[in-house]
Parts: C-alpha cells; structure tokens; sequence
C-alpha cells in the first residue's frame, strides 16, 4: 500500500498479511450439538512478520452471519512462510445442520492491529462441504427385534453406514454395515437386530470414502426380552451375528444340500458367523446345547 501527499514522496508501508492458504476436516462428529477436529493452514503474503496471538480464524456456518467458533492463531508467521493450526469444533445445536458448508475467514484480532497492518476486511474464506445430512435417525423394539430407520437429504463422497450397538451406551462394536445407495440426493435406510437383553443403545457411523467417519447420535431402545436365540441381519451380504447363546453350545452350518460347512463351539452370549465368503444362495444353521438337543433352527439368506 502507499500512502503520500502532494508535498512529499510516496511511502511504502511494510506490513503482514495472513491469508487462508488450506483446510481440512480431520476427525470427529461433525453434526450440530457435536464435536469435531479441523486443521488449517495460514500464509503471511506480506512484507513483515505476524506475531502469534494477533490473528483469529472465525468459523461459521452458512448462512449463519455470526461465527460459532473462533480460533486465536498461535504462532508466528515470518513473510512468505506458513503454518498450521488444528482445532477442535463444537458444532452449535441449531442454525448449522450437518449439510452446511463450513466457512473460515482470517481477520485480525484487535482493532489495533488492524490499524498496524492494514487489512481489516481481507479475509480468506474456505468452504468444506459436510458430507452427509442425516436427517431422522430412529429405532424401536417390536417384539424383541429393533427396527432401526434413518433417512438422509445429501449424500457426498459417501462409502458406507457401519452399525453399532452397545448395551451400556459406552462401549460400542460394529454389527452391520450398509452401504450407501443415494449419491447426491439421499434417502431412507433400515435395518434390523435381534435384541437378547433388556437396556440396547444404537448409533450410526456414516463412514466416508477416505475412511474418516461422522457418528450419529445414541438411539435407546429398551426392551424386555428373553435370552432366546436370535439371527440378525438376515438376508445378509456379510457376516451374521447370533445372539442369546449360552458357553458351549455348538453351532453348525450347512449348505443347502446338506454339507456341513462351519461348525464352532459358543464362547459367549453372542458370536459372529462369517458368511462373506459364502456364495450366495439359502443355508441352514443350527445351534445345539452341551447335551446335544436342537435348541434352534434357522434358514439364512445370503445375499
């Protein structure tokens, strides 16, 4: 910038300049109410250092006009040099739902220093798409199966829902997944478990192409069920899980033809049943007690 008058020669005024040269999300839930890490990258394009703690990055959800998070840059920054700031997002409840483009602008901390380098206004601005609007999220016991609903509005660089139960709301394992089936325009989903205990807590984990994933929210469902044993999913294009078990009773599965093709003894209340290298086509598993008595039959539809 110069700055002169009529009476005296132009003055060139040295002063920083940081822009917004880079964003990503890294981690985390990025849905509202919930948390996330991005991390962003901030170059000085002008002629003097910027000290640490003189620039803040604001984050905003569009077309919310007042950011929801704002970020002190805690380094310095030598002329024609960058650096990089990770932070941890919490994402507001309302005014920013998880199809929103998330927005970063470079400014500035203080008047003062707006006055010293003279680039009040002169932000940089990053867009990150979220990647999945997951609109309804729901699950209820029939019986003592859950049925489990969810429906989507957008759908980017999408890979797959992984579905995850727990029966304490803490300590989560996968036991399905779907993929998604609606790029671009989203779309209802079920799916369904057979539930084997009284207190059952679901969640989804929306799992993108580059294997970085996004939780939905916990979904109870309680239900006064009976150790019965039980199949889920059935169909399946994966594994099967089994539930309702005793230590020791044996599983076997055959083919449709008659052929014993898996057999193993039960270690806990629940086991996995891999099917994925199955062909596809109707099987049959049964599951006996220590003493040898059929204790259930059912016919298993591989997809």
């Amino acid at each position: 910038m110069i700055i002169g008058s009529a009476f005296s020669e132009p003055i060139a005024i040295n002063k920083p300049d940081l822009v917004l040269s880079a964003a990503q999300r890294i981690s985390g839930n990025w849905m509202p109410g919930q948390q996330g890490e991005a991390a962003f990258t901030y170059a000085n394009n002008g002629t003097l250092s910027a000290p640490a703690g003189t620039y803040q990055a604001e984050f905003f959800c569009d077309p919310v006009a007042a950011p929801f998070f704002t970020a002190i840059l805690s380094k310095a920054v030598a002329p024609g040099a960058s650096q990089t700031d990770t932070v941890n997002l919490t994402f507001p409840a309302s005014g920013c739902s998880n199809q929103s483009a998330i927005t970063i602008k470079v400014r500035p901390l203080t008047a003062g220093n707006t006055t010293q380098c003279l680039c009040a206004e002169r932000s940089a601005v990053f867009s990150t798409p979220l990647p999945v609007s997951l609109q309804t999220f729901v699950a209820k016991a029939e019986q003592c199966t859950a049925l489990l609903a969810w429906t989507t509005g957008t759908e980017v660089n999408a890979g797959r829902f992984d579905i995850q139960y727990s029966t304490d709301g803490r300590l989560f394992e996968t036991i399905g997944n779907v993929s998604y089936q609606y790029p671009g325009t989203g779309g209802d989903y079920a799916y369904t478990y057979v539930l084997s205990g009284e207190h059952n807590f679901f969640r989804l984990s929306m799992v993108d192409r580059d294997g970085t994933a996004i939780l939905s929210r916990t979904v109870a469902v309680p239900a006064h069920c009976a150790a019965e044993i039980g199949i889920s999913p059935n169909p399946t294009s994966d594994d099967i899980h089994i539930n309702g078990l005793q230590a020791g009773d044996r599983l076997y599965l055959y083919g449709i033809e008659g052929k014993l093709l898996v057999s193993f003894k039960a270690k806990r209340k629940r086991e996995t049943l891999p099917m994925h290298t199955l062909t596809q086509g109707f099987y049959l598993l049964k599951v006996f007690n220590s003493t040898g008595q059929v204790k259930a039959t059912f016919k298993v539809n591989k997809l």
